[in-house]
């Protein structure tokens, strides 16, 4: 579709929600022209040559004349999308407020100088020993890690895992240089566990309900070892030496750094980290932005709220989501990312599963298309 044609067939669409209010309607279609082109046609999942406006002229059109009001506003009052820069910004602040003032409170600590005396602790050996014993490790592909150390330069390659699925030559090589830089037998002592984003918090810890065994992210991070056999008492045994094991000192702090996090999601880890066996059992939650909790919309007394029950359909949810009327684990969030929609928000944003007409149900295309990590082979 050619974007002056899709500027004048949601024109088209605009006019009729503000009936004889032009002027109204033309502020609204110019305000959505410019956040499209400020921010929304960056959307990355979005195919070469598409744009904000195209498919925003498509999803208002799918809702009856009655609800696009509703839908309309939602876009124009209560999306909230995060461009790549303002990531690479948080990315930023991450470093100078966050790791620079646990790394300082540590120095300040061992060396016994006040606090407050940040020159005078900067400027100590021990310090130049805290950076250098700091490791980073990302927890997700939209971690920003790779930017993240391009633009710190106190941060060397040795001290960064873009994840935590490494093999043990690896480690040895990072232990070996820190050994080098530092002393023999020194390991890491600080960590730095860093995402883009936790909503519910599940990903990362969750209890399987079947089981109750736990999972996530962080749990495989607590178990990733390095099965090898070795000759002892002239017998071959399989010793596993975990990666915690070989890379952290036994009393390293470990700190979970989201560059964006719910409330939620950060009082769901800090509730089930204790179940861990690890030194990740005394992890503490560091966001360096939390969303505001009166931003969801989780159920249906809100215009939107109603708007998501009634154009729901069973076939959006799959094994992995469940129900997803308001989202993954009914998060209702009203966000989007520059590189994806992350599920918990309003499936009105990002679901896919029903962009086919199905066994009497109507097709449903989504606004910010989002692509899943895990594939669904359902198809009714």
């Amino acid at each position: 579709m050619k974007t002056k044609l899709a500027k004048q067939l949601l024109k088209n669409i605009i006019e009729p929600i503000f009936g004889d209010d032009e002027s109204a309607a033309e502020e609204i279609f110019n305000e959505l022209q410019f956040f499209a082109e400020y921010k929304y046609d960056h959307y990355e999942m979005y195919a070469p040559g598409r744009h904000f406006l195209e498919h925003l002229y498509i999803w208002l059109k799918q809702f009856e004349e009655i609800d696009r009001a509703t839908a309309l506003n939602f876009v124009c009052k209560n999306l909230i999308f995060f461009s790549r820069n303002e990531f690479e910004l948080l990315a930023r602040v991450l470093y100078w407020d966050i790791v620079r003032s646990l790394q300082l409170d540590l120095a300040s600590k061992i060396t016994e100088i006040p606090r407050y005396k940040v020159n005078k602790i900067a400027q100590h050996d021990v310090f130049s020993d805290v950076e250098r014993s700091s490791l980073f490790i990302g927890m997700s592909d939209g971690a920003r890690i790779d930017f993240f150390r391009r633009h710190h330069q106190s941060i060397s390659n040795e001290q960064v895992l873009l994840s935590y699925h490494v093999d043990q030559l690896k480690c040895n090589e990072m232990v070996t240089k820190l050994e080098s830089d530092c002393r023999e037998g020194d390991r890491f002592r600080i960590v730095f566990l860093m995402d883009d984003f936790c909503a519910s918090g599940s990903t990362l810890i969750r209890v399987k309900e079947e089981t109750g065994v736990i999972s996530g992210t962080l749990k495989q991070l607590e178990n990733k070892t390095f099965p090898q056999k070795e000759i002892k008492d002239g017998k071959e045994i399989l010793v596993e030496p975990t990666l915690l094991n070989c890379l952290l000192s036994t009393d390293c702090k470990v700190y979970l750094c989201p560059l964006l996090a719910t409330q939620k999601a950060v009082d769901h880890i800090e509730s089930h980290v204790h179940k861990l066996d690890s030194l990740l059992k005394d992890i503490k939650v560091k966001p360096v932005s939390v969303l505001d909790d009166n931003l969801h919309f989780s159920d249906n007394t809100s215009p939107i709220g109603a708007l998501c029950k009634k154009y729901y359909q069973k076939r959006m949810g799959d094994k992995h989501t469940k129900d997803v009327t308001f989202g993954y684990k009914q998060c209702g969030l009203p966000v989007v990312l520059h590189h994806n929609t992350p599920n918990n928000s309003l499936y009105i944003l990002w679901n896919r599963l029903a962009t086919e007409p199905n066994a009497g149900n109507l097709s449903f295309e989504p606004l910010f298309k989002r692509i899943e990590r895990h594939k669904s082979n359902r198809e009714d």
